[in-house]
């Protein structure tokens, strides 16, 4: 179990000690933001903004619900969907982009086609799909 300590500042700074000398701090600012620095730099490594309710990691002033920054300048892998128990007979690793149903498309990985695929929301019917073993691409069918 780790120690809670206060720090009764301005910045109203809760400190997470899972050592007596780490650095771990969560805390919100004077807007009412909330923050979490980690390591002996106590650097931010995720901010919440009250009025949007916009979520940064490394990022400190977010303009989407969801930003995610990175310092690399290289490809960079900054999410990742994965199931850790496999994954049974007609099933993937999809993002639903838009409303429920008609009203939006499903992205992401078909296990059994071993394929990318962009979705249908409402059917689940493939509109594009890349086999990733081969490259094909098929609008509307199959990648054969």
């Amino acid at each position: 179990m780790r120690n809670l300590r206060t720090n009764h500042g301005a910045s109203g700074r809760l400190s997470l000690l899972a050592a007596p000398v780490s650095n771990n701090s969560i805390g919100n600012d004077n807007s009412g933001n909330f923050w979490i620095g980690v390591g002996t730099s106590n650097t931010e490594r995720m901010r919440i903004l009250a009025a949007s309710g916009y979520v940064g990691i490394n990022e400190q002033a977010p303009t989407s619900l969801l930003h995610v920054s990175t310092a690399s300048t290289g490809k960079t892998e900054v999410l990742r969907l994965q199931s850790i128990n496999g994954f049974a007979s007609g099933a993937g690793t999809f993002i639903r982009a838009g409303n429920a149903g008609s009203n939006s498309v499903l992205f992401g990985f078909d296990y059994d086609s071993g394929s990318f695929q962009v979705q249908n929301g409402n059917t689940s019917a493939a509109m594009m799909t890349l086999v990733t073993s081969n490259g094909y691409v098929g609008f509307g069918s199959a990648a054969t």
